[in-house]
């Protein structure tokens, strides 16, 4: 969504340990299209602690309905570059393995 690749886990753990602010960056910060309800859910779902994550693909996948359906009351031509549906969420994951 951003076209970056986000800090591995480590990396993003040695920086927290070492008192430096995590480096993975908003998904909103990097790409102004993605809408800042949709960057809070990727955000949580990055979270470094696995208690602050989404307990389930189930509980992510409401909160993207629920963002997207907030994104699309509050600006209705942008939000169509980066809304997702219940069905059409399984496109957004990378799956262990894809592209190899």
């Amino acid at each position: 969504m951003t076209g970056m690749k986000p800090p591995d886990a480590l990396s993003r753990a040695a920086a927290i340990v070492n008192g430096q602010p995590d480096p993975l960056q908003n998904a909103h910060a990097a790409n102004s299209a993605i809408d800042p309800t949709v960057a809070a859910v990727l955000e949580k779902a990055m979270c470094q602690n696995r208690d602050q994550r989404y307990s389930s693909a189930a509980e992510m996948q409401k909160a993207l309905s629920q963002a997207d359906e907030a994104a699309t009351l509050t600006s209705r031509g942008e939000a169509a570059n980066c809304t997702f549906s219940a069905a059409g969420i399984d496109g957004f994951f990378v799956h262990p393995g894809a592209g190899r």
